[in-house]
Order: structure tokens, then C-alpha cells, then sequence
């Protein structure tokens, strides 16, 4: 099996409206929602909603909001017992 080469890895690659990397994209929403930068947050859900990928949108946040509060709830109950200590 041959590796393949850039050409054949952005040709795969689905492009959002304004020709950004999909990948690319929800990486950017990520940091500026881990950054709270909730103007930035909205503008690259919208470049992903716009760009036909609605369910893959809500399904995405979800599993962020999932995680961040899985992992704010482990902070807290850590907390806690480190005063109980």
C-alpha cells in the first residue's frame, strides 16, 4: 500500500463555504470554546452549519460539552476531598 501524498489527503478532505478544512475548522471551534471567545466560537459553528454540516454540528458540541463537563465534575469532586483532608 502506497502513502499517500498531500494532493490525495486534500482531495478526501471536505471544505466548509469559505474553503477552510473541515478538520480545521472544528479544531478552531474547539480552542476558542476552551478559550471562551464566544464571538469566534459562533463564527466557526456558523462556517460549519452553512456548510451543510448541520447534525454533524450538534452532534460535535455535544460531545465538547460532554467532556468539559465530565472533566469539571472530576475537578469538584477532587476538591472536595482534598478539603475533607
Amino acid at each position: 500500500m502506497e502513502p499517500k501524498n498531500n494532493q490525495d489527503i486534500m482531495q478526501e478532505e471536505p471544505f466548509t463555504r469559505y474553503l477552510y478544512p473541515k478538520i480545521y475548522v472544528k479544531i478552531s471551534l474547539l480552542i476558542s470554546l476552551l478559550n471562551h471567545n464566544y464571538d469566534e466560537s459562533l463564527f466557526w459553528t456558523y462556517e460549519l452549519y452553512y456548510s451543510g454540516f448541520e447534525d454533524e454540528i450538534f452532534d460535535y458540541i455535544f460531545k465538547i460539552s460532554s467532556i468539559i463537563s465530565a472533566k469539571q465534575s472530576i475537578v469538584k469532586i477532587l476538591r472536595q476531598l482534598k478539603e475533607q483532608d
